[in-house]
């Protein structure tokens, strides 16, 4: 029904002496059949961390539960844009965390900040006091991009590509035009650029 859409989640941020009362309350709330046992992982000596707490998939299971997103750079820089500005904001292109143990895709992050509703948030200083976590969005890039142009690809012969900081997400063809037309167009998605390459035969008419 959502191409693409492969879990979302919620993100609670702890601090360091809270790790074991939340790691005993995220085993207290397991339900029968889930993960039964969850520890915080990986081991980190940071201050904060920001722990997948829930997490709903319609092709995972709940083992992801417990990873602390501010272990990984490329995650942990979403998550800091957003708490910061508090708005969403997206990853760099990354391997999705999954159960497949031979196979991670690649994909990007939405995260939008939760905060507490007692305090203000005009300010840098007031949004990271009120922080409370981050409801997260994990999209595999292909499927998404796939679905999107190939619904609304116009007539003739179009190819696209997409790329992100020098990765590219999705190809819609591997064909290339000699002396062909093209242009790519920079879009700003969650506060990340992604660039797209559009190419078509020297004879394409965008009229047509």
């Amino acid at each position: 029904r959502y191409p693409g859409v492969e879990a979302i989640s919620y993100v609670h941020v702890i601090g360091r002496s809270q790790v074991a009362a939340f790691t005993n309350q995220l085993n207290a709330e397991r339900l029968p059949g889930e993960q039964s046992s969850v520890k915080i992982y990986p081991a980190s000596s940071h201050d904060q961390l920001a722990v997948l707490t829930y997490f709903a998939s319609s092709s995972q299971e709940q083992q992801v539960i417990g990873y602390d997103l501010f272990t990984n750079q490329p995650r942990a820089d979403m998550l800091h844009a957003a708490r910061d500005s508090g708005e969403v904001r997206a990853s760099t292109p990354l391997a999705l965390i999954t159960d497949n143990k031979t196979s991670n895709p690649t994909g990007v992050l939405m995260a939008m900040p939760v905060y507490t509703s007692q305090s203000t948030h005009n300010t840098v200083a007031g949004r990271r006091a009120a922080l409370r976590g981050f409801v997260v969005l994990s999209l595999q890039a292909k499927q998404l991009i796939s679905a999107v142009y190939t619904s609304n690809s116009p007539a003739g012969n179009i190819a696209l590509t997409v790329s992100s900081h020098h990765h590219i997400m999705y190809q819609s063809s591997t064909k290339t035009f000699a002396h062909g037309l093209s242009r790519v167009v920079d879009v700003n998605v969650g506060g990340q650029n992604w660039q797209l390459k559009f190419s078509a035969p020297h004879n394409y008419s965008l009229t047509n």
